[in-house]
């Protein structure tokens, strides 16, 4: 199993099969037996194995409940992945935050997912991109700005009720870019005061993690979502630094 974080930052999106292959299927029949068991591990610690690694807390929980993975019980020798079953099971994300001397810049969506909200800048990872070369490359689809390095600040993730799908949002933020914003068939962008930041027309969670990005810490957190308009649960904590959270970075 991969471990070293800069090898799994490195991997573009796409690569799980190679990153996990074969020779770790007993791993994986563990660690799916101890999921079917004691349930999602990620916010249980005490129930994880020493050789449980971080990297693999979220796809066994997803391998459980979208059955992903075709396993038998443990022992049985029986193994059988469906990488593209797994992939399809969550869905890794940027999110940009601009920041300018005491203002940040926010982009009001105008189409699709969050329309009419006020939001950070990114979108979906693609095949054979890093996380970092998504954020760059939709940071400058959405708003025109140009930035070659971005730092990583926050891991995020989103639960929307009846929806399988898990969302994984990785926020960047920079001070140093190149250009001005500019308005796209996306995003309006605009400049925001950082104590006048737009809360109540953005998403609920954003007024709850959000300080702690204009603290620069690092934070890891949980989303269970009803609707666009309510949240049911949520957990977030400060980091040093990030785990291989998921193999698919």
């Amino acid at each position: 199993m991969a471990t070293d974080k800069e090898s799994l930052d490195t991997q573009p999106y796409g690569s799980f099969a190679v990153v996990l292959g074969a020779d770790h299927l007993h791993d994986l029949r563990k660690g799916h037996h101890i999921v079917r068991q004691v349930g999602d591990l990620r916010h249980q610690s005490a129930a994880r194995a020493p050789w449980v690694v971080a990297c693999c807390l979220t796809n066994f929980y997803l391998m459980a409940k979208t059955h992903a993975v075709s396993l038998e019980p443990f022992g049985t020798g029986q193994q059988g992945i469906n990488f593209q079953a797994l992939m399809n099971a969550r869905k890794v994300l940027t999110l940009a935050i601009i920041r300018d001397g005491g203002n940040v810049l926010l982009g009001m969506k105008k189409r699709g997912f969050g329309k009419g909200k006020w939001n950070g800048f990114g979108g979906k990872v693609e095949l054979g991109e890093t996380i970092h070369q998504a954020a760059v490359r939709e940071l400058q689809e959405e708003c025109g700005l140009h930035v070659d390095e971005m730092d990583r600040v926050g891991l995020l993730e989103f639960q929307f009720e009846g929806d399988p799908v898990l969302l994984e949002v990785h926020v960047f933020t920079t001070t140093n870019f190149k250009g001005e914003p500019v308005e796209t068939d996306e995003m309006l962008p605009k400049w925001f005061p950082i104590d006048h930041i737009p809360f109540d027309k953005m998403w609920l969670d954003d007024r709850i993690w959000f300080p702690l990005l204009l603290q620069q810490q690092k934070f890891q957190g949980f989303f269970l979502f009803q609707g666009h308009d309510t949240i049911l649960s949520h957990t977030l904590s400060l980091v040093e630094n990030f785990p291989g959270f998921t193999i698919l970075t």
